[in-house]
């Protein structure tokens, strides 16, 4: 994957929140947020949404923001320490991604959603 891609991307595993009958605005909706990443994020250009190990969706990243108050489950935030989401759109250049298996990217049993490239 990390040869497909040559810009500083995350990636962001959905896992049980994917279903087959997703379109890439599902994906998106799913994808966006609410993580637990670091400010290294600020760096990435990309989103790429995986599941199963396979590539769900891949969007441009806008902006970043924390989750806040009237986000879902912002109650949840530890204070000082909230999850992120950001507002972005599909990367139509890279739409040959989706369906590309990057389950090589992952370690057997690795519980972090987050895997960064080329950051």
């Amino acid at each position: 994957m990390t040869d497909l891609i040559d810009r500083p991307a995350v990636v962001l595993r959905i896992g049980k929140k994917w279903h087959p009958e997703m379109d890439l605005d599902e994906v998106y909706d799913t994808v966006r947020g609410w993580w637990l990443i670091g400010p290294k994020r600020e760096q990435c250009e990309y989103a790429i949404a995986v599941a199963r190990g396979t590539v769900r969706g891949v969007y441009q990243i806008h902006s970043w923001r924390p989750r806040q108050e009237g986000d879902r489950d912002w109650q949840d935030d530890l204070p000082g320490k909230p999850r992120w989401g950001f507002d972005g759109a599909p990367a139509p250049d890279l739409l040959h991604l989706v369906g590309s298996d990057v389950s090589h990217l992952f370690t057997k049993g690795a519980a972090n959603p987050v895997t960064y490239l080329n950051c």
